[in-house]
């Protein structure tokens, strides 16, 4: 990280021969007789050289921690899904007894998604709570729950199919099969536009 950022430091941004370098010509000239000596032109044209070499300190700092960032961005390969999903589930909701008064209880299947913990299986449970159809993500990893919470938008629960769940013993029922409509042969087709003339 040092050599990448002593590279960047080292570069002249002010770009041409005999410019003064970036840190010379962020200085602020002498206010008194600025006017007189420079004329207004002059003192515009001194500003916008001052703005362009502060976007290029910018740019470059941006490029810095770009290159010498340790993240990376590789997706990691998505292990097999937990066969017990619907038992970690269960006995995440134990200690909640509010979920006693709750019905109609529905679980997703597991996905791997990147959440604030990181890569993790999710799942969705659907539930009615006094008449209000309720949404709880739970994220599994190393066959534990490490996070849940209320879905929020980007979980994209309302997106998923739902399985009949048992609460107390864990277990997840079969996904209903959605029936094909007749007829349908998927998305249509783009057909490219012939050009206006």
């Amino acid at each position: 990280m040092a050599s990448c950022l002593g590279s960047l430091l080292s570069a002249n941004i002010g770009g041409k021969r005999g410019e003064r370098p970036l840190t010379q010509s962020l200085e602020a000239p002498a206010p008194e007789g600025l006017l007189r000596r420079l004329g207004h032109r002059a003192l515009i044209r001194n500003l916008h050289r001052n703005a362009f070499a502060v976007l290029a300190a910018l740019f470059a700092t941006a490029a810095a921690l770009a290159c010498c960032s340790p993240m990376s961005f590789e997706i990691p390969t998505e292990p097999a899904p937990p066969a017990n999903y619907g038992q970690l589930v269960a006995t995440a909701l134990k200690p909640y007894p509010d979920f006693a008064a709750y019905g109609n209880f529905e679980l997703s299947s597991p996905r791997w998604v990147h959440a604030e913990t990181g890569w993790n299986w999710l799942s969705c449970l659907r539930f009615e709570d006094h008449g209000h159809r309720r949404i709880y993500s739970f994220f599994i990893n190393n066959s534990t729950v490490v996070n849940a919470r209320y879905d929020i938008i980007t979980d994209h629960c309302g997106a998923q199919q739902y399985a009949p769940f048992d609460r107390i013993t864990g277990a997840v029922g079969l996904l209903p099969i959605q029936p094909q409509q007749p007829g349908y042969f998927g998305p249509p087709a783009l057909q490219p536009q012939q050009p206006i003339y």
